[in-house]
């Protein structure tokens, strides 16, 4: 954990050299790397164990402050947005945290339909199943309606 720490700090600090020297394209592969690997990190943690459920979280909302800062309307980073809450909403989850699972699980769709308009039509194939997790979220809370409205958008978007 100490080396996944030291490696995100190192890319860190080169997301930032690269910003203040202006070099957008360098400063743009060090984030998307420093996403993956905080992201990778997350996933390969033993997530049935508390200390590292929120050493996840940790690194995941690290990764999200990272993104607001280097994200702007040319370059809003919407696929790394949505790795990042998709992840966050998996360890909620996993912890029983429906609701904060289901409140990640939205912020992740807000930035999938960003994506969505950004690409082909069709292109975009992760809607669905999206889709269905926020209705299975809000069928555990009993919000019923909530849950047929993003099953019917499942319907919709797998056309």
């Amino acid at each position: 954990m100490i080396r996944i720490n030291h490696l995100l700090q190192t890319l860190e600090d080169e997301i930032d050299k690269h910003y203040d020297a202006g070099e957008s394209d360098k400063r743009d592969k060090a984030l998307v790397e420093y996403c993956q690997t905080a992201n990778e990190a997350a996933q390969n943690l033993n997530l049935q164990e508390e200390r590292d459920q929120r050493a996840a979280m940790t690194m995941l909302g690290n990764c999200i402050n990272v993104i607001d800062k280097n994200s702007n309307k040319l370059n809003p980073f919407s696929e790394l947005y949505y790795e990042t809450f998709n992840n966050m909403a998996r360890c909620c989850n996993i912890q029983g945290d429906i609701q904060g699972s289901l409140t990640f699980l939205v912020k992740a769709m807000s930035h999938v339909r960003a994506l969505s308009q950004e690409q082909e039509p069709g292109s975009v194939t992760i809607i669905p199943e999206l889709s269905l997790n926020i209705c299975n979220a809000n069928i555990y809370l009993k919000d019923y309606p909530a849950a047929l409205e993003y099953a019917e958008q499942a319907i919709v978007s797998s056309k």
